[in-house]
């Protein structure tokens, strides 16, 4: 007997014409964004976690505010402590750590912008391909703003779009990813130009890049781009052409980086020199699947343990590159040590991108939902993301675009589980959960 098969899911057809413009619905969510970004902005300015940053928030801001020097490179993202000089909050920490809220404002601007361009991206791609899935009328306009309204009803998205980290920038250009890998790989069929596929290869590249220089890990994106603009049928040179296309410009984005750290190494190294304690954090003997502080000494003057390891090491001095070896070289020892350990603590690392609860480290939000009450009004819960983005994961072969959602939350996810977890580090899975779960839905 042949296995019955379920029915399959229809294509969506994006040359075909989408649901009538739902102005009202815009509307309603045009105002209540606004109500929620006006009454909690001044809330979580005042807030002590809106005025007294800590750890990496002071890294970047100091690191913002320093001098170029050729001869230091880049420790950790190369790209945030620019993007906060360019929104004028480049400043360094006085000595009591505490901001006027101007201070910061305007690189909580920026991260409002992403956040406001997620939202608009996931309702974009919703529209596009979610809703010829759905049935005339609130079963259509539903799907079409159910992962828009589950990302900004996610109440850490807010929370970390007013501290001064990387997390919601690097969530809008996974977002970013995701339109142009799936527009790359199920193209319109009313597409006209032959310019339109290496233009968008090209800013599929540019994307993947400048994620790579917010957090090493988003490299991985770069095979998942390349195969979606590759995928549309046609010449297999024109196809390679495409991938290429896409290597070359997420190469050019990371050049001036890897230039940098490269020449202040005395060798190849990456944009960032932080991948190696990062791997034994999450791979080493104290490992256990979250951040662990095994690096002695103070973590703002020695972020990557230099003056231990030049005393363990009798050595003088030690470079950050040297210290990044030496990491990653203690890590992998770990791994061949004990390979069985270090297969469960990545499966226990999966498990902790994908259970429910949140991982309160360095930024705590129920401290800050204490603090900005408006933050009570955002009531989805990660378990919720997951069990639909899942649920939604199951369906995804049978239709094209949302397998290319899927290919993106995989690679993340495996990637990510390769060092150690944290809340904030989950947020770039979020938009590309919240499409699976339109799909469920």
């Amino acid at each position: 007997m042949s296995a019955r098969r379920g029915p399959a899911l229809p294509a969506a057809d994006p040359g075909r014409p989408g649901p009538d413009r739902p102005w009202p619905a815009l509307i309603v969510a045009l105002v209540l964004v606004a109500a929620f970004w006006t009454v909690y902005f001044p809330q979580a300015e005042r807030s002590v976690f809106g005025r007294v940053p800590i750890l990496d928030e002071i890294y970047y801001l100091e690191r913002a505010a320093a001098a170029p020097d050729a001869r230091e490179p880049h420790y950790m993202s190369p790209l945030y402590p620019q993007l906060i000089d360019l929104a004028g909050s480049a400043t360094e920490a006085p000595g009591a750590r505490t901001f006027t809220p101007d201070r910061l404002r305007g690189i909580r601007f920026v991260q409002l912008a992403c956040w406001l361009g997620i939202v608009a991206l996931l309702r974009l791609m919703a529209g596009r391909w979610l809703a010829p899935l759905a049935g005339p009328g609130w079963r259509r306009t539903l799907v079409t703003w159910l992962p828009a309204a589950l990302f900004a009803l996610y109440r850490p998205a807010a929370v970390y779009v007013m501290t001064v980290l990387l997390d919601v920038p690097l969530a809008f250009l996974v977002t970013a990813f995701l339109a142009l890998a799936t527009t790359a790989a199920v193209p319109a069929a009313t597409a006209s130009g032959a310019w339109r596929a290496p233009v968008r290869a090209a800013l599929l590249g540019v994307v993947v890049g400048l994620a790579t220089l917010l957090r090493g890990t988003s490299l991985l994106l770069l095979p998942v781009g390349m195969l979606a603009a590759a995928w549309p049928p046609g010449p297999r040179a024109r196809r390679a052409l495409m991938a290429l296309v896409v290597a070359a410009a997420a190469a050019a984005a990371m050049a001036p980086a890897v230039a940098h750290n490269s020449r202040a190494a005395g060798r190849l190294v990456g944009p960032a020199l932080n991948g190696g304690v990062n791997l034994y954090i999450g791979n080493g003997p104290e490992a256990n699947g979250f951040y662990v502080a095994v690096v002695p000494g103070s973590w703002l003057l020695d972020p990557a343990g230099r003056a231990f390891l030049a005393e363990r090491f009798d050595k003088p001095d030690m470079s950050l590159a040297q210290a990044d070896s030496l990491w990653t070289d203690a890590a992998l020892a770990s791994v061949r040590e004990k390979p069985l350990r270090a297969t469960g603590l990545w499966l226990k690392k999966v498990w902790l991108h994908l259970q429910g609860w949140e991982i309160d480290q360095l930024t705590t939000i129920g401290g800050w939902t204490r603090a900005a009450p408006a933050l009570r009004t955002l009531p989805v819960p990660y378990a919720l993301l997951v069990v639909l983005g899942l649920a939604g994961l199951a369906a995804s072969w049978r239709l094209p675009a949302a397998r290319w959602w899927s290919f993106t939350l995989l690679a993340l996810l495996a990637v990510q589980s390769v060092f150690f977890v944290v809340s904030r580090y989950r947020l770039a899975l979020v938009p590309a959960l919240a499409l699976l779960a339109g799909l469920a839905a």
